[in-house]
């Protein structure tokens, strides 16, 4: 599954990238491994997380997803374990395009970009399955189920809880301009031009876009 969805979000913004993130997939043998080598103090332990590390080097990635899940998605995975693979998959890449890019990335825009991405790949899979017939109401009812219904983990932080919240009223901003402008009228095209153009542009940007 890991493959399969990287492969999509890089056909969707064009990107090229060599690196796989199922080649840095750790489960918790080898994070609990990680915490004890290095000492790393890790408040909680969510089902998905990227952990990062720089140095004179570059980058160090290590991309946890907790073994029950990996052990789903190899059978018919539920939408609940796809969202998850498909928010760290989308961190992965996001971050390694931004590395290439010399740019820095917060971890307000990862969030910001993966609730976009959950949310036209599920568009797309829909469209795959069903046509293009109502694919407005189904962009509707999508639109609602994740950035109306949603409810942050009892875990997090004040901070957490924070950057959450704005990725999420961001990212549901764009994705209701994307509803308006290009599903509705099935244009395709102009979808993913947009998409491709809100992905290249800085935090500051997609703020400014999102209003």
């Amino acid at each position: 599954m890991l493959e399969n969805i990287q492969r999509r979000i890089s056909a969707l913004y064009a990107l090229t990238m060599e690196l796989q993130a199922s080649s840095f997939l750790i489960g918790r043998k080898e994070l609990a491994a990680m915490q004890e080598t290095f000492s790393l103090s890790i408040a909680r332990t969510p089902d998905e997380m990227l952990l990062v590390a720089e140095d004179d080097g570059g980058l160090a990635i290590s991309f946890f997803i907790d073994d029950g899940v990996i052990e789903r998605c190899r059978g018919e995975a539920q939408l609940r374990d796809f969202l998850l693979v498909a928010e760290g998959v989308s961190h992965f890449v996001y971050l390694v395009f931004c590395a290439q890019e010399e740019r820095a990335v917060r971890l307000v825009e990862l969030e910001t970009q993966a609730e976009v991405d959950k949310f036209l790949l599920l568009l797309f899979a829909a469209r795959a399955r069903h046509g293009s017939q109502h694919l407005g109401k189904r962009a509707e009812t999508l639109h609602e189920q994740l950035f109306h219904n949603w409810h942050h983990d009892q875990g997090m932080n004040g901070e957490e809880e924070e950057r959450y919240h704005i990725a999420n009223l961001v990212a549901g901003r764009y994705c209701r301009h994307l509803i308006r402008h290009y599903i509705l009228s099935r244009d395709a095209e102009g979808l993913i031009a947009d998409a491709r153009g809100f992905y290249r542009k800085s935090l500051a940007d997609k703020l400014q876009a999102s209003r």
